[in-house]
């Protein structure tokens, strides 16, 4: 070898070779050449090749290079000679770029999504029948908040109006025994607050669980007589992959979506203050965008928001039109609402009290009337009943929605929407996958130049979307663009 090198370069390698030789011994012999030195137990890379070829990998002690046999076994740990960065394992630094640009990942293999619980449950011979690999039941929830004027200095950038204070929480449900909305009002401590409404998501969420569990108790049985099967075998103590998924199970029954419109941005934040206490002790998760909470999970509720499921810009009065649900929004006069002493108020508010500063208008004397004929059919006798009523609409219809929403969903894409993703994307994601009958394959370094490639042939602009709703039957296509040329929208 040393004779072929010296042949073809021209130098002489009697005295041996330095490291700005080895990329020339990698064309000719087309190895990798990968040069580590070791302190402490610790390999540092010397030298890392771009080359793709059969690894080799050297020791470099004294001025003299010494053969690798077992990479794996070489060191406790492996570290980059640039950023001091370490890796447990060797593939991990080979892999490894020193830069502040992104670095592209390319796991090799095909992609398969997680399974769910009933595609476990399949390849353990408990097979659910399709009906029942969906969650059926849910919670609804909105709070209504109170504006606290207080007194802090404006900043250069933020200027301060009030401090949202929840002063009301409706709860609705679709679990028998808590169909009708259940109204909270405030005491003055936001924390009793809290404490009543997470009470309260537990009592419908034991008599969730209590009604799956009937329902699903052949299965239970089923993997449980497989588990009793599994310990006869195996008598150690210690715990099977079928008691795990057992665990699991419960884990699928046990946990139930909580849901509320906007109220990732919104409710969350409003409670968080007085909310995590509650909650710190019963394994909870948390997943946000930004400000934003995605999820928010505990054993025993899951709690997410139904905007993550929509096209951006949705109202509420939308999403519920969409749905054909049989109500709509009503009117409050929040800022009217400064203390808890206003909610002793014998009559509604005047007209001018529903301004909204956010808004910057009032609403019409059409829908002023609407909220006195709410007042005076319900015999309402203060604005504590007025707010219940307010509070209760919200996340009655709200329920109708959600289960409107959920049937679309499985009949058209067999995917259980609350229980299998958080938002929109995932939800796709879900279904693609579930649709494809070709294995996923994924790009791995052989292939990565395609990546780029891709990516910078890719060529548009902006896509504006000035109306996200569109009805059947309507246009705006303007009349003059129809008469030049003589075509008519398609209905």
């Amino acid at each position: 070898m040393a004779q072929q090198f010296t042949s073809v370069y021209r130098v002489n390698v009697e005295s041996g070779v330095t490291l700005d030789m080895l990329d020339d011994i990698e064309v000719l012999f087309n190895v990798a050449i990968f040069v580590y030195t070791k302190t402490e137990g610790k390999a540092v890379a010397l030298r890392r090749s771009t080359f793709e070829a059969k690894p080799v990998y050297l020791y470099l002690e004294n001025s003299h290079f010494c053969l690798i046999t077992d990479i794996f076994r070489y060191a406790e740990s492996y570290q980059c000679d640039v950023c001091d960065r370490f890796f447990n394992l060797q593939y991990e630094l080979t892999r490894h770029k020193c830069t502040t640009e992104p670095v592209e990942v390319f796991p090799v293999g095909v992609y398969t999504p997680p399974l769910n619980i009933f595609e476990k449950l399949d390849l353990e011979g408990v097979f659910v029948p399709h009906q029942l690999r969906y969650f059926k039941y849910r919670i609804a929830f909105d709070i209504e908040s109170m504006f606290e004027k207080f007194d802090i200095p404006d900043s250069s950038k933020t200027s301060w109006e009030c401090k949202h204070i929840p002063i009301s929480v409706s709860i609705s449900s679709n679990v028998e025994g808590f169909l009708e909305p259940y109204v909270i009002v405030s005491n003055g401590d936001p924390n009793d607050l809290c404490a009543e409404m997470i009470d309260h998501f537990h009592d419908i969420q034991s008599e969730s669980f209590r009604l799956l569990q009937m329902e699903y108790q052949h299965y239970l049985d089923m993997l449980g007589s497989k588990i009793t099967e599994m310990k006869a075998l195996d008598p150690s103590e210690r715990k099977l992959p079928l008691e795990r998924l057992q665990e699991e199970f419960m884990r699928y029954l046990k946990q139930i979506p909580v849901l509320s419109f906007n109220g990732g941005r919104y409710d969350l934040n409003c409670l968080k203050e007085y909310l995590m206490g509650l909650l710190v002790d019963e394994n909870l998760s948390v997943l946000k965008r930004g400000n934003n909470f995605l999820s928010l999970t505990t054993n025993k509720l899951k709690f997410l928001d139904i905007v993550n499921y929509l096209a951006p810009g949705f109202s509420y009065d939308a999403y519920l039109k969409a749905f054909k649900c049989s109500a709509a929004k009503g009117h409050f006069p929040y800022e009217f609402l400064t203390s808890l002493e206003k909610l002793d108020y014998t009559s509604l508010p005047s007209h001018s009290d529903f301004y909204s500063s956010l808004k910057g208008r009032n609403i019409s004397t059409a829908e002023y009337e609407n909220c006195l004929k709410v007042w005076n059919d319900n015999k309402m006798t203060t604005l504590r009943d007025y707010l219940k009523w307010y509070n209760a609409i919200d996340t009655h219809y709200l329920i109708e929605g959600l289960e409107k929403q959920f049937q679309s969903f499985k009949s058209q894409f067999s995917v259980d929407i609350f229980k299998e993703a958080v938002s929109l994307p995932g939800v796709v994601s879900r279904h693609l996958f579930n649709s494809i009958q070709r294995d996923f394959t994924l790009f791995n370094y052989k292939h990565q130049d395609l990546v780029s490639l891709f990516r910078d042939n890719l060529v548009g602009g902006p896509s504006v979307i000035f109306h996200r709703y569109q009805k059947q039957g309507e246009t705006r296509i303007k009349e003059f663009f129809i008469r030049k040329t003589l075509r008519l929208p398609n209905m």
